[in-house]
């Protein structure tokens, strides 16, 4: 029952591992633009790469909104806000995707605003934090006891702490490697480690609750009876993952300077972010798995 269950909300699924990534990686590129000493062509070439993480953030939108069966019924979505989760959710997504994207946008102008830019850039990293809290708050309903603990939404904020770094290091790789300093990169790989590190204790400690939670019907058990194997599954790719986003990132200067040695870095990065969505994927396949009402 637990893996029909899964099947069923695959959508989802992808919704939650890829958008709070993307929108994690959004909010770091917008940090990174308010304090970076880079030239106006550099800072605008990263700016305007920042469609990638944006992308990825819609494409998870999207997929989720196969969950409202009919698209006509995304016009009432906007009724609910403040009393609905789904319809939080969703709202906060919209404005984070709108401030991101007129943000974006004015990376274009031929002569750049910076106090603007400076406005949407904080704008946009609230946004993002508040689109991320909703999301890892969504499924939060006391009748699913499974789901109603505090492991849940901090383990989905720890899951985008460890995908979108890993994210953003790729996306800057492909638009200005040389503005990546070695103290970004290191900080973002740090990141990344303790959102995986951090993940894989709030599983472990789900798994407790999964362990002793039973309605009349099934237990957690039965529902997801491979989940310390999932966790591993999860922690393996991960970590493998990020090993070869780092890789990618400390290559030899002489190397990465050539145009095949930042090709050849781009393709490994996307392979190392790739393997992390995977291992997040596998984790939020298994939270799924758990769904049991009271």
């Amino acid at each position: 029952m637990g893996f029909d269950m899964a099947m069923s909300e695959i959508s989802l699924v992808l919704f939650t591992t890829i958008a709070p990534s993307g929108a994690v990686a959004v909010a770091l590129m917008a940090l990174f633009s308010l304090g970076a000493r880079a030239d106006a062509e550099a800072q605008a070439r990263i700016d305007q790469c920042a469609w990638v993480p944006l992308a990825i953030t819609l494409v998870g939108l999207v997929s989720s909104a196969t969950h409202l069966g009919n698209p006509a019924n995304a016009l009432y979505i906007l009724l609910g806000v403040g009393s609905s989760p789904l319809s939080n959710e969703v709202s906060a997504a919209v404005v984070f995707l709108g401030l991101a994207g007129v943000r974006w946008m004015l990376s274009f102008a031929r002569r750049p605003l910076r106090a603007l830019k400076a406005v949407l850039s904080c704008l946009t990293v609230a946004a993002a934090a508040v689109f991320v809290t909703t999301v890892a708050f969504a499924y939060d309903a006391a009748t699913v006891p499974t789901w109603s603990t505090p492991y849940v939404p901090a383990s989905l904020w720890l899951n985008a702490l460890c995908g979108g770094p890993a994210l953003m290091l790729a996306t800057m790789q492909w638009a200005r490697p040389e503005c990546a300093t070695g103290g970004v990169r290191a900080a973002a790989l740090v990141a990344s480690a303790v959102g995986l590190c951090g993940s894989v204790v709030m599983y472990v400690l789900q798994n407790g609750v999964l362990q002793q939670a039973e309605n009349a019907l099934v237990s957690g058990v039965q529902l997801v009876p491979h989940y310390p194997a999932m966790i591993v599954a999860f922690a393996v790719l991960a970590a493998a993952g990020l090993a070869i986003v780092a890789r990618a990132c400390f290559v030899r200067r002489g190397a990465a300077s050539s145009a095949s040695g930042v090709r050849t870095a781009l393709i490994v990065d996307a392979v190392g972010c790739a393997l992390v969505f995977v291992g997040i994927f596998v984790a939020r396949f298994a939270f799924y798995m758990m769904h049991m009402t009271v």
